[in-house]
């Protein structure tokens, strides 16, 4: 009788390691060749909170330190905070993950719009 085949549990030296599906593109994941859109609602709100703590703790500080007394320092600190500070933390947070999604989505795109310099804009 034929001896059975042996089966080897080592891999053939040809196989290589797969590549990674995700990349690191300017801070952002995103997949290869495919461009995902951000979060923007969770990026506004993460803005707002930091853009309220950092205008609140600026303002009641330098107005502690200017004299006002600690109670008037923190009602303008917490005032500018909510409207300053939150606002322009919100719209930053909103439009920057944003604009670099529209810039992720430019450089892959084909199309060239209206400053095309093909064959049929020069005739």
């Amino acid at each position: 009788m034929a001896e059975p085949a042996r089966s080897y549990a080592t891999q053939p030296d040809g196989i290589a390691e797969p590549k990674p599906i995700l990349q690191l593109v300017h801070g952002t994941v995103a997949e290869v060749g495919l461009v995902t859109e951000p979060n923007v609602g969770r990026s506004a709100v993460i803005g707002y909170m930091v853009g309220f703590f950092v205008a609140a703790l600026a303002i009641t500080g330098a107005g502690a330190l200017a004299g006002w007394g600690f109670g008037n320092a923190l009602g303008l600190g917490v005032f500018v905070g909510i409207w300053g500070g939150g606002g322009f933390g919100f719209m930053m947070g909103a439009t920057v993950p944003y604009a670099r999604y529209l810039d992720a989505l430019s450089t892959h795109s084909t199309h060239h719009g209206q400053g095309d310099t093909s064959d049929t804009a020069t005739r």
